[in-house]
């Protein structure tokens, strides 16, 4: 659900006409992913969710996803989604068929379920730092300009959701991104480590 703010801010940039084309483009590409019933997909720990659910990020990033984290398969195979979250101080666990809709990029080589477990124990901040850039360069073409720049502050020792998922895979020995979009199947880089993704469908 968009906030009151978000919705009428959105609603003010797509009466620009150059905004309304972008986040068409993102919004298009998103739908385009081929998809799968979740109760058909099989998950391995390390396996990637890549999230699309916040227009004004969306447009921000330059890419329909705004939300990363990793999959993690306990012995009895159930699946739980770890990923920072920016209203927790440490990472959050969901099971993964809620999450309908998440694009699923499948691990070609599992990571260990333990380190993974061990990993997410710690206390984590959330750095809402990492946005200030991207809605600067985002938003100064804007006339809305600078209605759509919130007052962000950057938190030392602090992690935004894919600097979380990049600090884990670094322990790991692989090297990630720090935006969703690192994750997603147009960065030839990840295409080493994961398969392309599947839209997961109720």
């Amino acid at each position: 659900m968009i906030a009151s703010y978000e919705g009428i801010v959105l609603a003010l940039l797509l009466l620009e006409v150059h905004a309304f084309v972008r986040l068409g483009r993102l919004v298009n590409r998103l739908w385009t992913i081929p998809s799968r019933p979740i109760a058909a997909a099989t998950f391995q720990s390390g396996d990637l969710l890549l999230f699309g659910s916040n227009p004004l990020l969306q447009y921000a990033l330059g890419s329909p996803f705004t939300h990363v984290g990793l999959v993690v398969v306990r012995k009895d195979r159930a699946a739980f989604l770890l990923h920072l979250h920016p209203t927790t101080n440490e990472v959050a666990v969901a099971p993964v068929e809620y999450m309908v809709d998440a694009v699923h990029r499948p691990i070609k080589i599992p990571l260990s379920t333990p380190k993974l477990v061990a990993l997410a124990k710690r206390p984590f901040h959330y750095n809402f730092g990492t946005w200030k850039p991207l809605f600067y360069r985002a938003f100064k073409d804007s006339l809305l300009f600078p209605l759509l720049l919130p007052a962000i502050t950057e938190q030392k020792g602090a992690f935004s959701c894919a600097e979380y998922v990049r600090w884990v895979l670094g322990h790991f020995g692989i090297d990630g991104g720090a935006l969703p979009e690192d994750y997603s199947a147009s960065n030839p880089k990840t295409l080493v480590r994961w398969r392309p993704g599947r839209r997961l469908l109720a």
